[in-house]
């Protein structure tokens, strides 16, 4: 027992602070302000994550933990298992106290800048077009497959395509729902539990793909780099992102004011001086990213506040997932619509679709610029179209193509950016 830890602790601590929370809930003394609804998702979440992250196949392939909290969240409200009291809590913080908004800029803001320079520069040629095509043939494929099923093309793009190539939920599906409501406004609850759904399939389907592919493109070296991306041999190692040091304290609280700036910034952006480019809304997480690209190439921060603001976006995931995703779940996401969406098979197709697509545009196009097809598949379009970063991780995993994580991790966060900016013309033109 000594050796053993959870999360860190030792397990009769941990297990002893997760009584403490939840004894607080159903003696209904939990407070109602942002320390109980931080308790709450602590004392529930970190157990559901625990168990989620031990599940066979569903901690490999299924999103693990992180979004076992999600429908655990969904599913504890479905069956009126929390007091109504810790549920409007819990909804107050997630939606009019702020705490959405304040986990989406760090996550962000950080992401951008923890891509290195070199790599953002080098890719931008050659690497973003296939990233694009990879968007472009995903949504051509759905929205074939989706007219099928009577689906228009506007909600084929929105509630399949852009979800699933949005790169996760911390700072794609959720931002995503928050431009819709926004913009359309429609209900928020509707899109983001729709979303979740399609991008777990999604997920799903990214990695049975990547590995089915390995093993019918192995013995085609014209196809298969086995391993290398660029066909003339040059090695990722040359672009590899480099490692970022602990920063002090002065420094990650000096990146708070940074991350405000540019939050503040989007947003006078947003509603003031350029609200529409070409009759099209922006939305301010849009602008955000093009803040942070921006702060990125013009390299005007100096290095010690880029590492408190890539640590800062680290310990926001690493740290407050938890919260975000107990939290969307209890609040926004209804348990019913999810099993309908994975029950249906118009759901399953388009989302087949979309990897299918996303396949085709990075591959073809990949080929095209001088990248191995299969490289640039897994990377520009199947990375896109996982759950983020414990995508990449799971699906370059199980290829045997780790070394390729420098691309997959531009296919997540800047991937992420492009699609935050196009779906804001989509929701804009089509809704």
């Amino acid at each position: 027992m000594k050796s053993c830890k959870i999360n860190g602790m030792h397990p009769l601590l941990w297990i002893g602070c997760c009584i403490i929370i939840i004894a607080s809930v159903y003696l209904d003394v939990l407070p109602g302000d942002m320390v109980g609804a931080v308790a709450a998702c602590f004392g529930f979440g970190s157990i559901i994550v625990f168990l989620g992250d031990r599940i066979p196949i569903w901690n490999t392939y299924l999103g693990g933990g992180v979004l076992l909290c999600m429908f655990g969240g969904s599913a504890l409200r479905y069956f009126h298992l929390l007091p109504e009291r810790t549920v409007e809590t819990l909804s107050n913080f997630i939606g009019p106290w702020g705490w959405m908004n304040t986990f989406i800029i760090f996550v962000i803001v950080g992401s951008v800048l923890s891509v290195s320079r070199k790599v953002l520069l080098n890719s931008i040629a050659r690497y973003i077009p296939c990233i694009l095509a990879a968007c472009l043939g995903a949504a051509l494929v759905a929205t074939i497959i989706g007219a099928l099923f009577g689906k228009t093309p506007g909600e084929t793009l929105a509630f399949y395509v852009l979800p699933i190539m949005s790169g996760g939920s911390g700072a794609g599906a959720l931002p995503l729902a928050q431009m819709f409501s926004e913009m359309t406004g429609a209900d928020f609850d509707h899109y983001i539990t729709i979303a979740m759904a399609t991008l777990t399939l999604g997920d799903l389907f990214a990695v049975i793909s990547a590995s089915i592919l390995a093993k019918l493109t192995s013995g085609n070296p014209r196809i298969n780099g086995n391993g290398k991306l660029m066909k003339s041999g040059k090695s990722h190692q040359q672009t590899a992102d480099k490692a970022f040091s602990v920063p002090e304290m002065k420094d990650l609280v000096h990146c708070l004011i940074i991350v405000f700036a540019v939050y503040m910034l989007s947003v006078i952006f947003s509603t003031k001086l350029l609200p529409s480019i070409a009759g099209a809304q922006i939305h301010m997480f849009a602008y955000a990213v093009i803040f942070s690209v921006i702060l990125k190439l013009t390299n005007v921060l100096p290095e010690n506040l880029v590492s408190a603001l890539v640590y800062s976006q680290k310990y926001m995931i690493s740290a407050f997932v938890v919260v975000q995703m107990f939290c969307c779940g209890v609040a926004y996401t209804d348990l019913a619509t999810l099993i309908s969406c994975f029950a249906s098979p118009a759901t399953v197709l388009i989302c087949l679709g979309v990897i299918l697509g996303a396949i085709l545009g990075g591959g073809l196009l990949g080929h095209l610029v001088g990248f191995y097809p299969y490289e640039s598949a897994i990377t520009s379009g199947l990375c896109m179209a996982n759950a983020g970063g414990s995508g990449d991780v799971a699906l370059l995993s199980s290829v045997k193509r780790m070394n390729l994580m420098p691309y997959a991790q531009i296919s997540s966060r800047i991937g992420n950016a492009i699609i935050l900016i196009l779906g804001s013309f989509i929701f804009a033109i089509l809704f």
